[in-house]
Parts: structure tokens; C-alpha cells; sequence
């Protein structure tokens, strides 16, 4: 794609003089512009290629997404058992559970 709006009209125009379809797509990965023309059939299964491409990178972001939210969770149920795990608060549930049966 051209950075110059009237560049990509003429594109298109030139594109539509000799019955070709175009297609414009924005990677939003990767910040890139891409404005392509070629036989209707060819752009349509572009289109479609581009689609799936867009599903499966949600598809991954999502289980990664998930799997990050796991590995948080467990990282911290691991930490919370190894700091029950210390001396100092088992001593400190031993003198706590004392003073509640001695009162």
C-alpha cells in the first residue's frame, strides 16, 4: 500500500479498468498495510486465507492467555503452600491453636 491516499485510488481504479477485484488488509500484528488486486477467484481465496490466518492467531493468543493464567494460579497456590510450609508459621500456628484451647 502507498502512503499517499490518491496512490491507492489509482490502484484500485486501474485494478477495476481491467475487471480484477483487490483486496486491502491491515496485519495487526504487525502494523503493515498490504492492498493487492488479481482475479476475483484469487482474491477471494486470499480473503479466506487471510481469515483463517486471523482465527488462528486468536485461537493462540486465547490459549495462551489461558495457559499464562494457569501457570499464575499454580505459581501461586505453590507459593502459598511453601510459605504454610516454614517454621515460622507452623511454630506460629502451634502457639495460636495453644492459646485457643487454653482459653
Amino acid at each position: 500500500m502507498h502512503n499517499n491516499l490518491q496512490d491507492n485510488q489509482s490502484f484500485i481504479a486501474d485494478a477495476k479498468a481491467r475487471e480484477l477485484d483487490t483486496l486491502a488488509y491491515h496485519d495487526t500484528k504487525s502494523q503493515e498495510f498490504m492492498l493487492v488486486a488479481g482475479h476475483p477467484e484469487s482474491i477471494k481465496l486470499l480473503n479466506e486465507i487471510l481469515d483463517d490466518y486471523e482465527m488462528v492467531c486468536a485461537v493462540v493468543a486465547a490459549i495462551d492467555t489461558g495457559i499464562l493464567e494457569r501457570w499464575r494460579l499454580e505459581s501461586s497456590e505453590s507459593s502459598d503452600e511453601h510459605r504454610a510450609l516454614k517454621p515460622e508459621n507452623i511454630n506460629s500456628t502451634k502457639s495460636t491453636g495453644e492459646n485457643e484451647h487454653a482459653q
